[in-house]
């Protein structure tokens, strides 16, 4: 789960990503293995993603779709720039929660 504060508010959001992977069972695993294992290093960076993200953008379908993108464009640019194959076909935000 991610957790941040919404720009120039009092709010926190929290949201959970899933990343999809179109591959062989095989090299599926392979990848999911070496998104565990880089993790701890890829959450910091999906966060800074969404700073200065205003709630508006955060609240509306067109600026979760656009975080979505930014996030997988990110993940396999970093991966890319990492030594892997840039393998993240698709991104979902899920149990997206602003309090």
């Amino acid at each position: 789960t991610l957790v941040g504060n919404i720009s120039d508010t009092n709010q926190l959001f929290s949201f959970n990503v899933a990343l999809t992977v179109y591959d062989t069972k095989l090299a599926a695993n392979s990848s999911m293995d070496i998104l565990a294992e880089l993790e701890l290093q890829l959450t910091p960076m999906i966060l800074d993603l969404t700073v200065g993200m205003r709630a508006e953008t955060l609240l509306s379908k067109e600026g979760r779709e656009a975080l979505k993108l930014r996030i997988k464009n990110m993940l396999n640019e970093t991966l890319a720039k990492w030594g892997h194959d840039p393998f993240v076909r698709s991104v979902d935000i899920t149990s997206f929660i602003v309090t």
